[in-house]
């Protein structure tokens, strides 16, 4: 599976209708909208070419796109483990 520049260029459409979709839906569920959004795109773009052995692979890109779109590398239980990794691994003492 490749991801192409095609592909990527849909990431800003993905977070507009998220943004547009949280307006009259609950907020919570955002990066679930994103990954609808992102598998729905990528079967839109990909609508002449499906067959049985690529639906996988446009699913997947869908699910990346998506993924992105919601910026998980925002995802609030993600930071908190940066605290357990040292700032300055030089100056870092050993935990007894």
């Amino acid at each position: 599976m490749i991801i192409s520049q095609v592909a990527l260029e849909w990431v800003p459409v993905i977070m507009a209708l998220v943004t547009l979709t949280k307006r009259y839906l609950p907020k919570a569920y955002a990066p679930l909208y994103s990954i609808g959004y992102g598998i729905l795109l990528s079967f839109a773009v990909a609508y002449p070419n499906i067959t049985t052995a690529n639906w996988v692979d446009i699913a997947l890109q869908g699910l990346v796109l998506g993924l992105a779109a919601s910026g998980l590398y925002s995802v609030p239980g993600v930071k908190k483990y940066e605290l357990l990794l040292p700032s300055d691994p030089s100056n870092s003492k050993p935990k007894r």
